[in-house]
């Protein structure tokens, strides 16, 4: 888990230092037109789940943070099957939890983050 955090930490700090807009893959892919509107990417579990999370009074944020968070896993899959993405990996949403995020689903966002972080600064070396 703190491997997650500060890899997540480290790819956060590029995208607020500006260093994120640039392209350096100019033809790389772009990212499903659905990514604009995350329920569209809900499994029929999870927008199950997503209306649930809406119903409970109790806890009102817990919607939104369940959305930014499978969004998030989304988005890395994609990177996951499409490398070239990598470089249009926004940084983790503020929310993102781990609570809605399996273990593998957890490797695949260290992954996607590896990946973005390396689109972004080339190789770094020791």
């Amino acid at each position: 888990m703190h491997k997650l955090l500060l890899v997540m930490s480290a790819v956060a700090c590029l995208a607020s230092s500006g260093r994120a807009n640039i392209d350096p893959n100019p033809g790389a892919q772009a990212f499903p037109p659905n990514v604009q509107n995350p329920l569209l990417n809900l499994t029929p579990d999870e927008r199950a789940q997503y209306q649930q999370k809406l119903a409970d009074l109790a806890h009102p944020d817990a919607a939104q943070k369940y959305l930014d968070t499978r969004n998030y896993v989304f988005l890395c899959n994609q990177i996951d099957s499409h490398p070239s993405l990598a470089v249009l990996l926004p940084a983790y949403p503020d929310d993102f939890t781990l609570t809605y995020v399996t273990q593998t689903e957890k490797e695949t966002v260290i992954r996607s983050l590896k990946a973005s972080a390396y689109a972004l600064l080339g190789p770094v070396s020791a």
